[in-house]
């Protein structure tokens, strides 16, 4: 189900055993899935940001974002980070399942990739589509149906559902006509099968974010370990940031995605480690897709519970600017 990225270049790099003054590293896991959008925890570990603030952080990486943020429910991991669908979804199921930041804003990130004699949407009514069901994948393929003035029912039957690093080969081998998904997904898809293009992206169409979730009852008994991870959090999106080449070459070796393609990915989305408006916005579209789909009762979702604020006010209070009315 997932890999394990174990990195020890930080003694060697910054000559320290951890931020503790010696004392035993806090040991954590985090886990993600296998794309740039997730370069935070990749840097975090690979760049020492974690060890150097005391943290022995075992990195699970697995077939998406959304795929991981259960292990978060049996407290198989720490820390996971995905887009916005996979985190609520998650938490309806386990209430201490929280929004700790916002660590992305995908600009043009997601889209539906299509045979290149699929003209529309509308032309998929009937055909396999690939969706990975309880991940963003989902959530794109329905807002871009309603965006298209489609209605999503109608094309229920043409739902398959495949994981994300499965859809490029599942669209060649004819599997399915189209699929939803994000990159590297995309790009890899058109660059290396024939007779493929994005059909539709989300310019214009859907705004997503990314967040790290945490779970509650363990943030309460780990607290000065919680904090010092959201510090490594900032250290490394600041790194980010300030540092775009080296980012591109240390997220792409690891990722193994040549450098025109990163070079490719990385404007669509900007890096952020913040809860402000942009993180309601997305969590409000969402939550009101989840009403009309029948999966939620209207006025039901809490967003109080689902916003965890705390620990990135102890690191940065600038960056936490949520409405006070939600």
């Amino acid at each position: 189900m997932f890999t394990r990225l174990r990195v020890s270049l930080v003694a060697l790099l910054f000559g320290i055993s951890c931020a503790a003054g010696g004392a035993e590293p806090a040991k954590m896991v985090i886990a993600t899935g296998v794309d740039p959008g997730f370069s935070i925890f990749y840097i975090a570990k690979l760049g020492g940001f974690l060890e150097r603030n005391g943290l022995d952080v075992d990195l699970q990486t697995g077939s998406s974002g959304g795929a991981m943020v259960p292990l978060l429910i049996s407290n198989s991991s720490n820390a996971s980070m995905s887009a916005a669908f996979a985190g609520i979804t998650n938490h309806l199921k386990d209430p201490d399942i929280v929004a700790v930041a916002q660590v992305l804003r995908y600009d043009r990130w997601y889209g539906v990739v299509a045979k290149s004699d699929i003209k529309s949407l509308a032309d998929l009514k009937g055909k396999k589509v690939g969706v990975s069901l309880g991940t963003a994948s989902e959530s794109i393929w329905y807002d871009s149906l309603k965006h298209a003035n489609l209605d999503p029912n109608d094309y229920k039957s043409s739902i398959v559902n495949v994981e994300a690093p499965e859809m490029v080969a599942a669209i060649e081998r004819g599997d399915v006509q189209a699929f939803a998904a994000w990159e590297p997904w995309l790009s890899r898809t058109v660059l290396n099968v024939p007779n493929t293009k994005i059909l539709v992206d989300d310019t214009g169409a859907v705004q997503d974010v990314a967040f790290i979730y945490m779970n509650r009852k363990w943030i309460e008994s780990h607290r000065d370990t919680a904090v010092r991870f959201i510090r490594a959090m900032k250290e490394a999106n600041d790194f980010i940031n300030s540092e775009p080449v080296k980012t591109k070459q240390m997220v792409g070796k690891m990722l193994n995605l040549p450098a025109n393609l990163m070079d490719a990915m990385m404007p669509k989305v900007t890096f952020t480690l913040v809860l402000g408006p942009d993180s309601y916005l997305v969590t409000h579209r969402i939550v009101d897709q989840l009403v009309t789909q029948g999966r939620l009762k209207a006025g039901k979702f809490d967003y109080g519970k689902w916003f965890y604020p705390d620990l990135l006010k102890a690191v940065n209070p600038a960056a936490v600017t949520l409405p006070s009315k939600m």
